[in-house]
């Protein structure tokens, strides 16, 4: 079938479904689902009736002969992504899809938020190979509500092929945003799709169980794509590590002994001839280690100060997320103001009994390197140095008990044969690898050969109610004993059943199930949140910073992982998967090791997940690099210079955030200039340099880009000639001197020039998220981000920051000068009364729904601080709301005699009948709203603004 036949039975399939435009007797899905609702776009395929998986995002980066799923075919691969996209202000929306490989359509309706202007389905023509054709869908919202984007895509041949769907929003005053990825968050998959992308999504970790619990004794045949290759665990010294006693105890019922676990009981169920093969299969791996005689050990004193040292590292460097707390904060951070519980949930990794397993120099050189000891162990590197190493040994040996003492002895030849035989009869040798036999063993050497197990059929042959998968043990027969569960069983019956649509499709390489597989299996979600998914939750509470960063959650917590393949560069991520690589050493929990091989995976899976091209591919270059030649323009040694100005302190004062290779910033232990070029994707780093807060909600890094201007005047405040330039910059930092303003490593006292200085460190009073804000005039601001007010003035100089970087850093900076106002303590503005008469409140704006959204700067320098109102239980992390009250504030100093400095507050609301209460002013400020003097005697003040224009606050501090 021609491209153009099968596109054009896509568009009488959109056609015929039901209509986009809902009408009186459609169900309008809410604009603000539940926290849990799935996020994200339903794709559909006509090559599979009933079949739907759900996406985080409508994109896709396939190569030639790749597909999205395992079960759909490459060549010709047709398909449909629909989602509800939640419009949360009015405005013109568009949708632009870029696409690579096929053809495509597109549609955006609304479903009952009106419409001024819909445009219909538009097609693109067919783009050349290795070429990006971009189409265009706009809606105008008259009113918040929800939008159905529609995507087909048909492709050509085999061939490779991307798609990408962004979005932007236009006339909504400050609501606007320029293009940008379309968020999960703000997508949801039709509710008619849900019942078959979640049974796909069963099958998936059915798929995922049988990859490994399964594959290993019955084999996938034309399946095979479908299961990641694994690497067979070495048990050749197993028995140096490992404890005879403990290891017999494991042979018989490893499930006794660890929750989950994949190994299943192969021994028999009679406890005494268990006993005796478990015996025999010891002697035979004791034979590998030792050769002809086990070795004495001494019983081993565990140091309680190393164990203390050990127990800080396992719940600060990363342990705690895979193996969950041991003890309680306040025991581990010996600090009674943290909670004295452990606080509850299951380790996705479970210890399990490890009592009497480990002597503390083997469980030290394991820790240190896993993959070392343990070939082809699953564990990860925390690039624990000797010392962290015997550590954490000392404390896992303290919480378990160690491994008691053995006189030396020589092992029973017969048993160990024994051993070997029975090693290759019951099938070990399809997970393991071991030497057969040491010297003096009486064994020949060599590896044991692997052995299928007799009467293990191809997974397309189980019956899924028999054998492993059986419930009831007569039906089970002479199959290993698995510990399943009701779910686990019916999710490996998904698995299986996947397996006919997938070697009927011929099984193709699937880079994105494969990417979601190995998060999955490598437990990621552990300390990463993806698309709302995931991250340690109440264990949050173990991420520390290794100095008190100017940062909140971002100094102490792994990053969030949405959109990360189309953020970071290929080699830089799988440098960070592989080798740990870390642009944050601030933070405590540590990257694990995973190896080349799985970094490279995750390099381009993640990429492919954002309709991305590797970054490192020269053939994709021009998709990701858009690289500008301006003919007869500035050189790009020129435009590098001119970057290096807009980091400094005479244009962005960037630097005071930022550190410059091994010297540090003046403030904010920022990320590290001379890493951008090789760490971030160009095309991503100007978005967000545009709209910080559209990429990271809460962040505290100013926006210089307001309406297609900057607020800074070189290259004449021309934003894209100005994030060009810095770009360049990055380029070549590393080879360049360090931008204006970078500490030289004297004493740090930060003088304010002609313009305001805008400054994050920690303060005395607005604490370790501080903004101080330096004027001309010499009267200085601190304001607190957490909190989220003002906190005080000063006169004077302005700050000495050397004790932020001093000796471990993490100090306060000092506010020279003289504190001439404080402010009372809570919120300026509330949306609830104080109930019951109590007084207005004094504990944070966060706790009485003020999200702080961050500062943007005027032209003069001058900051604008912004934050929304929302009902108290708003989570602080959520995304701006047009449903919320907007504020911006700004406290200029008064050239009037008895005004000390004026706070200008402007409040914008969604709507009208919204009641607002001011804190009460002390006797040094008077307060005016829209210009004029509010009545005498009202504590707290009401004011009930207008939606149709911005009401103004001015409070006269005197």
């Amino acid at each position: 079938m021609s491209l153009a036949i099968r596109l054009a039975s896509f568009a009488i399939a959109l056609a015929a479904s039901p209509p986009l435009i809902a009408g009186a007797s459609e169900a309008i899905p809410p604009l603000a689902p539940a926290a849990d609702a799935p996020r994200g776009f339903a794709l559909t395929s006509p090559a599979r009736a009933g079949f739907a998986l759900r996406l985080d995002a409508a994109a896709f980066a396939l190569q030639e002969g790749e597909s999205l799923h395992p079960g759909l075919p490459a060549r010709d691969l047709a398909v449909e992504l629909v989602g509800d996209v939640d419009c949360a202000s009015a405005g013109d929306y568009a949708f632009l899809l870029d696409c690579e490989g096929g053809a495509a359509a597109l549609s955006a309706a609304p479903l009952g938020c009106g419409s001024g202007g819909l445009s219909p389905t538009v097609s693109g023509r067919r783009p050349a190979p290795g070429e990006r054709a971009q189409l265009q869908a706009s809606v105008t919202v008259a009113q918040p509500g929800r939008v159905r984007v529609r995507v087909t895509f048909a492709r050509r041949d085999a061939e490779r092929a991307a798609l990408r769907l962004d979005w932007q929003l236009s006339k909504a005053g400050a609501a606007s945003f320029a293009r940008e990825p379309l968020p999960s968050r703000a997508v949801a998959p039709p509710a008619e799709h849900e019942s078959a992308w979640r049974n796909e999504e069963r099958a998936a970790a059915g798929r995922q169980l049988l990859g490994e619990r399964c594959v290993q004794c019955h084999a996938p045949e034309a399946a095979a794509n479908a299961f990641a290759p694994r690497a067979k665990l070495d048990l050749s010294q197993v028995a140096a590590r490992a404890d005879g006693e403990w290891l017999a105890r494991w042979i018989a019922d490893p499930s006794a002994l660890k929750r989950g676990v994949a190994m299943p009981a192969l021994l028999p169920a009679e406890p005494r001839e268990a006993a005796a093969s478990a015996a025999d299969l010891v002697a035979f791996l004791q034979s590998t280690a030792f050769g002809g005689e086990s070795p004495a050990h001494v019983a081993e004193a565990v140091d309680a100060a190393q164990a203390r040292r050990g127990r800080e590292l396992f719940h600060t460097v990363g342990c705690v997320a895979c193996h969950g707390p041991r003890e309680a904060p306040a025991t581990v951070f010996g600090d009674e103001s943290f909670a004295r519980e452990v606080p509850a949930g299951v380790a996705p990794v479970a210890l399990g009994e490890l009592r009497g397993k480990w002597r503390l120099a083997p469980l030290a050189a394991y820790l240190r390197d896993p993959a070392a000891a343990r070939p082809g162990s699953a564990m990860p590197s925390l690039a624990l140095d000797e010392g962290e190493a015997q550590a954490l040994a000392h404390y896992v040996v303290q919480q378990f008990g160690g491994a008691p003492a053995r006189e030396s002895a020589l092992l029973d030849v017969a048993a160990v044969a024994r051993g070997k035989a029975r090693f290759t009869a019951l099938g070990c040798a399809n997970c393991h690898e071991v030497a057969s036999g040491g010297e003096g063993s009486g064994v020949s050497g060599g590896l044991v050969e692997a052995a299928v197990v007799s009467g293990g059929p191809p997974l397309a042959k189980l019956d899924a109610r028999r054998g492993c998968l059986a419930e009831e043990a007569a039906s089970a027969g002479r199959a290993p004993r698995h510990a399943l569960d009701g779910e686990t069983r019916a999710t490996l019956r998904a698995g299986l059943q996947s397996l006919a649509a997938i070697a009927t499709a011929g099984a193709p390489s699937a880079p994105l199930e494969r990417g979601r597989a190995a998060f999955a299996e490598q437990h990621c979600a552990a300390c990463h949140e993806q698309h709302g998914r995931g991250g340690p939750g109440a264990w949050g509470v173990y991420f520390r910073s290794r100095v008190e960063a100017d940062l909140g959650d971002e100094g102490r917590m792994a990053p969030r992982l949405d959109g990360v393949g189309g953020k970071l560069a290929s080699p830089w991520l799988a440098r960070v998967v592989g080798e740990g690589a870390r642009a944050r050493p601030y933070v405590a929990t540590r990257m694990p090791r995973f190896g080349a091989p799985l970094g490279e995976a995750f390099a381009t899976s993640l990429a492919a997940a954002e309709g991305e091209w590797r970054s490192d591919a020269t053939s994709n270059a021009g998709s990701d690099t858009d690289l500008r030649v301006t003919v007869g323009g500035p050189s790009a040694e020129q435009r590098a210079l001119d970057g290096r100005k807009l980091a400094g302190s005479g244009g962005m004062n960037c630097v005071t955030c930022h550190s410059f290779g091994d010297r540090p910033s003046a403030g904010t232990p920022g990320l590290d200039f001379t890493q951008f070029a090789t760490r971030l994707r160009r095309r991503w780093w100007e978005r967000y340099a545009l709209a910080p807060a559209r990429f990271k909600p809460g962040t505290r890094m100013p926006r210089y880009f307001e309406e297609g201007a900057s607020t800074v005047a070189l290259l004449d405040g021309d934003p894209a000639r100005q994030t060009d330039a810095l770009w360049h910059w990055f380029e070549r930092a590393g080879a360049m001197p360090a931008p204006e303003g970078v500490p030289t490593g004297e004493r740090r006292v930060l003088a304010v020039g002609d313009r305001p200085v805008v400054f994050r460190t920690f303060l005395a009073r607005a604490g370790n998220r501080g903004i101080a804000i330096g004027t001309p005039s010499g009267l200085h601001f601190a304001f607190d981000a957490e909190q989220i007010r003002l906190c005080e003035a000063w006169r004077g100089d302005f700050l000495d920051v050397a004790p932020v970087w001093e000796g471990r850093g993490g100090g306060v900076a000092v506010q020279l000068g003289e504190v001439v106002w404080s402010a009372a303590a809570g919120p300026l503005l509330l949306l609830e009364k104080p109930g019951g008469g109590q007084p207005w409140p004094w504990d944070s704006g966060r706790a009485h729904g003020v999200k702080f959204l961050g500062y943007r700067i005027e032209p003069d320098g001058t900051p604008v601080f912004e934050w929304e109102l929302r009902g108290g239980n708003a989570p602080f992390d959520a995304p701006p709301s047009g449903e919320a009250v907007k504020v911006e504030e700004r406290f200029l100093p008064d050239p009037r005699p008895d005004v000390l400095f004026v706070r200008k507050v402007v409040i914008t609301v969604p709507r009208d009948g919204l009641a607002l209460w001011v804190q009460p002013q002390g006797p040094r400020a008077r307060l005016l709203i829209g210009g004029m003097k509010p009545p005498a005697g009202v504590e707290p003040l009401i004011v009930t603004p207008s939606a149709s224009s911005p009401l103004e606050l001015l409070i006269e501090v005197r």
